[in-house]
Order: C-alpha cells, then structure tokens, then sequence
C-alpha cells in the first residue's frame, strides 16, 4: 500500500488521469503477477462501461461495454467477485478479446460518492489466481487507488471550472460582437465546440410544433446546413419535443440516425434547449465521434453557455426584427417586393448548396382596379389588408409572404415540390375568397394562382 500511495502522489504532482490509471494497472500487474489488468470506468446512469487502461497482452478491442450481463458489474455492493469458466468467457466478448478459460478477479473502486471504476485482474493459469489474503489484498490496493483517483478528479474538476468561466465570459464577448443572426450561430458552434473540447457543434432553429433546421453548424459539410430534422429525431428532436437537455454516451443505439445522417459516426451528444422572447426557439448540441464519456456536468456547463447564446440570438433577433420593419409592406404586414426578391436569392443558393425542393406561388387578385374605382381606397386598402392576412394564415411558419406588385402577391415555399406549391395555391385561394366574402366584397373571380417550381440543375 505505501508502494501505491507513492505512485499516486508523484502521479498526482505531474499527471493527468490518463497517466495515472496507466500507472495503476501496470503496478497492479506487477504486485499481483497476473497477465492481465483491466481499469473499467462506470457510467450507471447510462448503463455503460468502458475500458480506461489496460496492461495485457491483447487489446481489448470494445470501447463501450453494456453494464446488463457484465460479470462483476450486477453487484457492486460486494467486496470483489470471483469470475471463472464461462463468466470469463463472457466477459472476454463484451472486451472484444478471446480470453481462454481461467480466472479473473473483480473488484469495485469506491468513493464516498459511489462506485466509479472497476479494477479487473485476470489470468489464464488457475495456479496464479488471485484469492484469500491475496483478494483481501486487492480490495485494499482497488481503494488506495479510488482514493488517489477521487483526489485526482478533484484537482481536475476545480481546473476545469476555473477553465470553463473563463471561456464562458470569453464566448459572451464574441457573441455579442455582432447582431447579424446566421453569424451569432456560426459563433455560437464554434464556441460550443471549443468549450467541450466536442468534434462537431450544431445549432438549430425550431421547437415543438415545427421541424428543427440545421442553421449554422461546425464539423459537418456544408451541404448540410439548411437540413430538416423530423419531430423527436435524434438527441436534438428529443430535446425540442421535451424541451429539456439531454445526452448520451450510445448515439448510436439510442439515436438511430438514418442512412445519410450527417451523425452516422456521432458516439457521444449533449444537446440543450434555447429559449427567447419567451418560447422554445431552438436546439444547441455538441457531438463526439471519438471516445469521449460525457457526463451531468459538461451538460450543465452546455446548457450555462446555451443561455448565453440564446441572449445573443435574442439580441440578434430583436436587431433582425428592426430590419425587417424596414423590408415589410406597411398595409399588408407582408414582405415589400425588394425583400422578397433578397430572400429569393438566399433560399435559391440554399436550394443549390441542400438539393431541398423550391417553390414560388403567384397570386393576383381579380378585378382589383374597378373595387378601387367603384367603391374607393379604403375599400380597396381593406381588401388587400384581408389578403395578406389569409395568407400569412394558410402558409406554412417556415414560408415567406409577399406583397409583390399593387395587387399581386407571392408566396416563397420552402423545401415544397411542384405538387406541394399547387396545394399551397389552392389552399390560399380559398382563404382569400373566405376572407372577402367575410368582408362582404366580391372580387370577380376573387384571385388566381400560378406555380413556379426550381428544376434540377437550374441556376437561380
């Protein structure tokens, strides 16, 4: 034991975990003279293992162990279980191993907080088994080592928070660089990313009742920004259907993704809720496709930045909002034509960089002029305050509205086929004739409609 609190104390001065657990299952392997010892961090909650160190003659080829069925795990209120014949093979399987039938010993590393390591000694030779007093031995050596371990995570814990305070005030300064909203987000990635030291970090727009859209993103192709994400898909759908965070250590298991998914490679995710103006406004998650456990608190240091970045989204909002006074029809509440032509061109080269299908509806209303000239402007002013309010009703939240001319209207349908935009038309020429007829007006025919659809390969 004194062997051992040596090692733990110069490791301690100069080491991370790594080089510590390192120094544990060589040292262990060396007192107890077994061929093989395996360091096994717990996660519980995610009803994961997975190996930290080793010092073996094989590699244990699994990252990522399930708790349920793993020899020593069922139990860990034992001082150590003794593993044998066919536990021994099973527990070769779950390392990706083909150890043969021998012996192993395993024995719980507790803390005060809990049992978060697992130390594993095994052997092939029953004659070198570890029993008896040397068993007594190895529950002392397993919480020596828990101990130097905890005081280990300790000192990194506090580095760590001192680490991360001092990049969330640096990321607030960077957010609030700019009020321009798609680079708040891009920031807002990178950030994130930064801060969990994560290998992808995606923002999305959205909430409950619409699908969550990729808008900026960091570590995944461009061609993905501007992807639409089912209700309830993956961690991020999750979140925004709960409306809380979340993570995982299994993406894989518990995500799904489908074929094509920009995740198919995603092992680990955090992802928080972002909220301003008072409701659910988007998604924040950060990704891993390395092995890297992540646990509550890299989830609370998320959802910590994921408020600061929904304050600069916010303020970048409230500034987008001004500038879209400026690009709106003061008798309609719909777009002016110069806005919607700026849009256009945005969602054009979307279209190009996603392949997502794009529409435009033309809408003109019947007869206008002789309302004007029979019964005046304000009559006339009234009928087109009804229109551009039936449409921006029967739309969809995510498609643009449109006072395109005196009396024509246009309507920008995102991600909408040919077929999609012929029901959007209709849809709308039946709003807009409920609606005058409500005002007890009748415009000729009331309005008409045509449908133009971007095609494969055309430059917008």
């Amino acid at each position: 034991m004194h062997a051992v609190s040596r090692l733990l104390a110069s490791a301690l001065d100069a080491a991370g975990p790594a080089v510590v657990q390192t120094a544990l299952v060589r040292e262990a392997r060396q007192i107890f003279g077994v061929s093989s010892v395996f360091l096994l961090s717990v996660e519980p909650q995610e009803h994961l293992a997975r190996v930290v160190a080793y010092d073996a003659p094989e590699v244990p080829a699994a990252a990522r162990i399930p708790i349920d069925g793993f020899p020593g795990l069922e139990n860990l209120q034992r001082p150590y279980s003794e593993l044998r014949g066919s536990e021994l093979e099973r527990l070769g399987r779950l390392l990706g191993m083909r150890l043969a039938p021998g012996f192993a010993l395993s024995v719980p590393m507790r803390t005060r907080e809990g049992t978060d390591h697992l130390l594993v000694l095994a052997d092939v030779d029953l004659a070198r088994a570890v029993r008896g007093e040397r068993a007594e031995l190895a529950v002392g050596f397993a919480a020596a080592a828990a101990s130097g371990l905890a005081q280990l995570r300790l000192v990194e814990e506090q580095a760590a928070r001192t680490a991360q305070q001092a990049a969330l005030a640096r990321a607030a300064k960077r957010l609030n660089e700019t009020l321009d909203l798609p680079a708040v987000l891009d920031a807002i990635c990178r950030e994130a990313r930064s801060i969990l030291g994560g290998d992808l970090a995606t923002a999305y727009i959205g909430g409950r009742d619409q699908p969550l859209v990729i808008e900026a993103a960091i570590g995944l192709p461009k061609e993905h920004i501007g992807r639409r994400m089912a209700p309830g898909e993956g961690i991020s759908g999750r979140v925004a259907l709960a409306d809380r965070a979340m993570l995982t250590n299994d993406y894989q298991r518990i995500a799904r993704p489908p074929i094509g998914s920009p995740f198919a490679t995603v092992q680990s995710c955090l992802a928080v809720p972002m909220h301003w103006d008072g409701a659910l406004r988007g998604v924040l998650s950060v990704g891993f496709t390395r092995s890297r456990f992540v646990g509550a608190q890299d989830l609370a240091l998320l959802e910590a930045f994921g408020e600061i970045a929904a304050a600069a989204c916010r303020n970048a909002n409230a500034a987008a909002g001004l500038a879209l006074a400026a690009r709106t029809d003061g008798l309609t509440g719909c777009l002016n034509h110069a806005a919607m032509q700026e849009a256009l061109g945005r969602e054009l080269q979307r279209a190009e960089r996603t392949g997502q299908d794009l529409s435009v509806v033309l809408l003109d209303l019947d007869d206008f002029k002789q309302v004007t000239e029979r019964e005046g402007h304000l009559v006339g002013d009234e009928v087109l305050r009804r229109v551009g309010q039936a449409l921006r009703i029967v739309t969809r939240p995510y498609d643009l509205v449109a006072r395109y001319g005196g009396d024509e209207f246009a309507i920008l349908a995102i991600d909408a086929d040919e077929e999609t935009a012929h029901d959007i038309a209709s849809r709308a020429i039946e709003r807009v004739q409920v609606s005058l007829v409500a005002l007890g007006r009748t415009v000729g025919a009331f309005a008409t409609a045509g449908v133009a659809a971007r095609g494969e390969g055309v430059d917008g």
